[in-house]
């Protein structure tokens, strides 16, 4: 049967559980917590507290008191009674003191004992007391659910900024085009186009696309006459625009294929006669297959029993005829240069029969080196180049010349070319090469000064090439070089200063034939007398203009540089092949 306590608290009976000593309940009604003794240990605690009648049992019920012989099964407390009084408290009400939970009235009842002081911390008597203020009324501080700072008034800006181009977008559409977009490459080249280019463009497209259609109607000599006046017209101009530079590299190839054309229409045919094919040197790239005439075989009992003296002679006469080539221009060195083709192949022939086709002999080195020029001669720079390949390493200043001619006539590797020639002008053999030195001059002269700022390698070689144009002059006192020639030093001025007043000239005259040409295209359409009236004015303005601004580009004074038909190859050097020459003829028997 359960027993039954009254709650001291309330007065309401409250339910105890078996063996109830030492454990607490909570009294239902006003929620305060008991714990449970016998009414013997009731007894002997220093503070009595209320008892409530136990029906049917010895069972006393307090609220939580702590008893100094707490025995050691006791729950621990949980805090809601005074440990001082031994009343019930909620624990918001309890203070601490002393490591004890206090209630207010016993903390005011020991705080009269003590003087006030109820905690037996050591106190400083001489300490200053502090006033503080009122904390003010409790509850968490909450900040402005809006604050008007930059952010908000930023944030607002935005918002009206976009409402407003919304609303304009919607009343006022985008309007549509009725051009193609034009499509554009991945890396467009950097142009940077100049006065003289947006002015003479026109005109150089002009002529391209004449002739473009004049080489069409096979009218090659007026085709070729075409792009010529396209190269003579960018001739010493700073060229900013790639298209410009892309049609004035293609009229330049254009004139030479169409000078070769030329020179090949009216070359007369020969009948072939029977082939004979040299075999190359085992260690070097084969050759081309030359067709040659073979009538000078040696005959018993003739001179050429001699094979020596058949071999010099073959190659001096081989020689003799380059030289005959050389000193000819345009088509006349053609037939020269085949003979000579012949010639050297005839004396590859007998070294190969003598064993004799190594690259260290200089007989076989000259046979190919001589081949070489002539296929130079002949514009057939393919087989020139395979044929210098075939030369000893490194080669000697005619070889090196020769294979820059062949680098500059094909417009291929130029940067390769302005390296062998400063690198032949570096040492003591070439120090005094004046054709090596106009040949770099000339090339390095096709750049535009911008370019050459641009690009770091050929800053370098320009002032590689200064640096050399400075020693030279020591050997030419009172002179300066214009171009490729040395001339008195008050004719340079002069012509620097003629130069700047030409260039000067020009500059206005392409500016005024830009207004002129721009009141051609606004008033061609214009059929008022006014508007015919300017119309007129400005195409006779554009003849004047134009006249002029070609007698100064005919007559301009500019540095002068080799011309194509001025970069050339050297001759060979024979005297190694005529020294082996004398040296056999002292050592063998004479004929007989």
């Amino acid at each position: 049967m359960a027993k039954i306590i009254r709650c001291p608290n309330c007065g309401e009976n409250v339910e105890i559980p078996p063996n109830p000593t030492g454990q607490m309940v909570t009294c239902v009604a006003c929620g305060t917590v008991l714990r449970l003794k016998s009414k013997k240990s009731a007894q002997q605690d220093d503070h009595g507290s209320m008892s409530g009648s136990a029906m049917g049992g010895s069972m006393s019920a307090t609220t939580i008191a702590q008893s100094s012989d707490r025995s050691s099964d006791d729950p621990p407390s949980l805090g809601s009674e005074c440990e001082v009084c031994g009343q019930s408290f909620d624990p918001g009400d309890l203070v601490e003191d002393r490591g004890k939970l206090t209630c207010r009235a016993c903390m005011k009842k020991q705080g009269k004992a003590t003087g006030g002081i109820t905690s037996r911390m050591a106190r400083n008597e001489g300490a200053a007391t502090f006033d503080f203020a009122d904390a003010g009324p409790t509850g968490p501080r909450r900040g402005k659910m809006i604050n008007f700072g930059m952010p908000f008034f930023g944030g607002a800006f935005a918002a009206v900024l976009v409402i407003a181009c919304n609303a304009y977008l919607a009343f006022n559409p985008k309007p549509a085009g009725s051009k193609t977009v034009a499509p554009v490459a991945e890396n467009p080249a950097v142009s940077a186009e100049t006065d003289w280019d947006k002015r003479n463009k026109p005109t150089i497209e002009q002529l391209m696309s004449e002739g473009s259609a004049l080489k069409q109607q096979e009218k090659l000599a007026d085709a070729k006459a075409k792009y010529d006046a396209v190269v003579t017209m960018a001739k010493g101009q700073a060229i900013g625009s790639q298209d410009i530079r892309r049609m004035v590299d293609l009229a330049e190839q254009e004139s030479e294929s169409l000078a070769t054309s030329i020179a090949a229409a009216a070359t007369p045919t020969t009948p072939t006669p029977a082939p004979v094919q040299p075999a190359p040197a085992p260690q070097n790239p084969p050759g081309p297959v030359v067709e040659v005439p073979d009538n000078v075989a040696p005959k018993e009992g003739s001179v050429f029993d001699d094979v020596e003296v058949a071999i010099i002679d073959k190659l001096n006469a081989g020689v003799q005829r380059l030289e005959n080539g050389l000193a000819q221009t345009g088509d006349a060195a053609t037939n020269p240069a085949k003979e000579a083709l012949v010639i050297f192949s005839e004396a590859r022939g007998l070294l190969i029969k003598e064993k004799r086709n190594a690259p260290e002999d200089p007989a076989w080195s000259l046979s190919n080196h001589g081949t070489a020029i002539a296929y130079t001669l002949l514009r057939n720079y393919g087989f020139a180049v395979d044929y210098l390949d075939r030369l000893p390493q490194p080669p000697d200043r005619a070889a090196l010349i020769n294979r820059v001619v062949v680098l500059l006539q094909t417009r291929e590797n130029k940067a390769e070319a302005i390296q062998m020639l400063l690198g032949h002008l570096r040492t003591d053999a070439g120090a005094d090469d004046t054709y090596a030195l106009n040949l770099l001059g000339t090339t390095l002269a096709r750049y535009s000064d911008d370019v050459i700022l641009k690009e770091k390698a050929l800053a370098d070689a320009q002032t590689a090439y200064n640096d050399i144009i400075k020693k030279i002059a020591t050997k030419h006192p009172g002179e300066k070089r214009w171009g490729i020639r040395w001339i008195p030093a008050a004719e340079y001025e002069q012509n620097v200063k003629t130069l700047a007043s030409q260039r000067q000239r020009m500059d206005f005259l392409e500016k005024q034939l830009a207004i002129v040409r721009g009141k051609i295209t606004k008033y061609e359409n214009n059929t008022t007398q006014t508007g015919q009236a300017i119309l007129r004015e400005a195409r006779d303005s554009e003849g004047r203009y134009a006249t002029e601004l070609d007698k100064l580009r005919t007559g301009l004074k500019s540095e002068e540089w080799l011309t194509p038909e001025q970069i050339v190859p050297v001759l060979p050097d024979v005297s190694a092949v005529n020294a082996r020459s004398q040296s056999s003829s002292t050592t063998k028997p004479a004929a007989r």
